[in-house]
């Protein structure tokens, strides 16, 4: 009941977003507010009190909720709250696309793609409303989740899991909107693979079996939800990373290491092939150890930081990744061949890798 009574006050309450936005000024009403849960969740002034008036409205009602429950109900209006202020766009072009979740990885593939396509429009649809001022200037017409949108020859899902309630609903949404035309792609991971013992692992390898590991049944699910949709999903390694001066992970457990601007660039290339219902895989093809990484990090002299050690010893292994398979396909090479490659073309110090 107690599920069924926060669904019915979510949907009421919904539906006066309008009216409150329109109408409701700050007073000197008696509210309560939920310390723990406001300040990540309302960082704008109106949402703040907007939340803090539902939390009143369910104390009146004398419905008792966890936090769970509230955080649940806060998602649901902070995207009700959102939609009231996006835009729609007027029409669509053949080669625009839409990124959602545009993080570093969308941002990048947002400025490479208006190379490549002079005059398109590129959108970018996030959860909040809070980095769209951030978009604007990089060219992207901000969009919010849940709002009604044109659907767009080209869609690239970029959002990570941490931040869904429900991802592959969140997926299902994001191939709603796809026309059908270009090509949809999801970014995924290559943890979906069954190989941890420092072994080879391509394309064809074999996957987790769902049910074993709920991080990477989190993964296939939104999967196969996008081979459902007729969309591809490309399975990437890691980013380039420069960690504390010690941790606490083994050092021989091996990694694969792609560059943010090839990820993006491997990501446009499959867009541009304009495939359906297939799996690629981004990667250096140079695998190495955590040990190896931060040894090459501390004698290239090009980051304030040093690494001490790793001191861990249990634990899985990694796999050692091929992608040769994807390259011949695609006709991608990356820019960054190797992470040593990569740091001898690095010029300047920085630490954010």
């Amino acid at each position: 009941m107690k599920w069924i009574n926060l669904i019915k006050c979510s949907l009421f309450v919904s539906r006066l977003v309008p009216f409150w936005i329109d109408c409701f000024h700050v007073t000197s009403i008696g509210l309560i507010s939920h310390p723990t849960l406001l300040p990540s969740i309302a960082p704008d002034s109106f949402t703040s009190f907007f939340h803090r008036s539902i939390i009143s409205v369910l104390v009146s009602c004398n419905h008792v909720f966890s936090d769970q429950h509230l955080q649940m109900l806060f998602y649901y209006l902070r995207i009700e709250v959102c939609k009231e202020k996006a835009p729609i766009p007027s029409s669509v072009g053949e080669n625009d696309l839409l990124i959602v979740g545009p993080g570093v990885l969308g941002r990048i593939v947002a400025e490479k793609w208006k190379k490549d396509y002079p005059g398109c429009q590129v959108f970018g649809q996030t959860l909040t409303t809070d980095h769209h001022d951030e978009l604007r200037e990089l060219g992207v017409q901000p969009l919010s989740s849940g709002s009604s949108i044109s659907k767009f020859p080209f869609v690239i899902f970029c959002a990570p899991p941490s931040k869904s309630l429900d991802y592959t609903a969140d997926v299902r949404s994001a191939a709603s909107n796809w026309s059908g035309e270009g090509s949809f792609l999801f970014t995924s991971s290559t943890a979906a693979y069954d190989c941890n013992d420092n072994g080879p692992c391509n394309e064809d390898s074999p996957i987790v079996p769902i049910g074993r590991n709920r991080r990477t049944d989190v993964i296939l699910n939104a999967e196969n939800a996008v081979l459902e949709a007729s969309g591809c999903s490309d399975r990437g390694a890691h980013v380039y990373w420069l960690g504390k001066g010690s941790d606490e992970n083994r050092p021989d457990h091996i990694l694969n290491l792609i560059h943010y601007e090839d990820a993006a660039s491997l990501s446009i290339a499959i867009l541009k092939k304009q495939l359906r219902g297939r799996i690629f895989m981004g990667c250096d093809n140079h695998p190495l150890s955590r040990q190896e990484i931060m040894d090459y990090v501390n004698k290239s002299g090009k980051f304030d930081r040093v690494f001490d050690k790793f001191t861990g010893t249990e634990g899985p292994l990694g796999k050692r990744l091929d992608n040769s398979k994807t390259r011949a396909e695609i006709g991608w090479e990356p820019k960054y061949s190797s992470f040593p490659f990569f740091l001898d073309h690095l010029t300047t110090t920085r630490d954010d890798h």
